[in-house]
């Protein structure tokens, strides 16, 4: 075995994440990339972040010749263990009939050095996905599929590839019960960084028939894992002096998200139940 020489490198970033690395997210090559790359006399690692191939510097000429005649095509597969992934990416993720595909069709090179590639959405019966995705891969499908396209002036530079997911923003929706749904009208989120602004509160009632009151935000917030929002819940008092009844409000979670229709459009809607027990003023 000879010395190793980079062919590329693939990474995944996730604004939802600190840092954006997204943990527990795998990618894994197809079986006809896994036999591309063995011919290529290939080393793939795997990194917190993604992927880098190598291959064999006595395979690189070969490699080059056959990119030359054709692009060389190397697919993988996005999937990992979380299933609320869909609901804290943006997009159409965690479809059972279409696909997210990120491919290099249309890459330039970003100011970091690196090529981000670009998205499309597809059917899973699409013929792009025939020799990509199993009966059952098709069935179960991954998070989404990485299509690399190399040509010969690909290889003269080993390039670096992104794959950029965003966190999904949601209308936060407050759910209050008992002592604090008491004086409604004189309720009111507070954001402490004075950027996001909440409605007045609303009745509504849980799907047993229990009243609650209602909280929303004026605009879609992002979903963070670890969210810095800093929110109040205050009942406002005579001559400004409001009194504070939860001192932070907890955010939203990815595991609470409906799908509801506000100002007539279907709206993806964080549900956040606050108890009367979190009261600590």
């Amino acid at each position: 075995m000879g010395a190793f020489q980079p062919l590329f490198s693939l990474e995944v970033e996730h604004s939802y994440f600190p840092g954006g690395v997204c943990r527990g997210l795998k990618l894994t090559p197809t079986p006809a990339t896994q036999r591309l790359i063995g011919r290529a006399g290939g080393l793939l690692r795997h990194t917190d972040r993604g992927l880098f191939v190598a291959c064999d510097v006595n395979m690189s000429l070969a490699l080059g010749r056959l990119a030359e005649q054709s692009e060389l095509v190397f697919h993988f597969r996005g999937h990992g263990p979380d299933a609320r992934f869909a609901n804290y990416t943006e997009g159409d993720f965690g479809s059972q009939q279409s696909l997210r595909v990120f491919h290099t069709q249309g890459t330039a090179r970003g100011d970091d050095g690196r090529w981000r590639l670009k998205a499309d959405t597809l059917p899973l019966d699409a013929p792009e996905f025939d020799g990509v995705l199993s009966a059952l891969g098709r069935r179960v499908p991954p998070h989404f599929i990485v299509r690399l396209s190399l040509d010969a002036e690909a290889l003269d530079v080993p390039r670096r590839y992104v794959c950029r997911l965003e966190a999904r923003a949601t209308v936060w929706k407050y759910c209050l019960f008992g002592e604090l749904a008491e004086e409604p009208d004189a309720l009111q989120v507070v954001d402490l960084g004075q950027s996001l602004r909440f409605g007045p509160p609303v009745d509504e009632r849980l799907p047993d028939g229990r009243p609650m009151l209602v909280v929303r935000s004026a605009e879609p917030i992002t979903l963070q894992e670890r969210s810095s929002q800093r929110f109040q819940l205050r009942r406002a008092g005579a001559a400004g002096a409001d009194k504070v009844l939860v001192k932070r409000l907890p955010v939203a979670s990815p595991s609470q998200l409906n799908r509801e229709t506000l100002g007539g459009v279907p709206t993806w809607v964080s549900e956040i139940y606050v108890h009367p027990s979190l009261s600590t003023v």
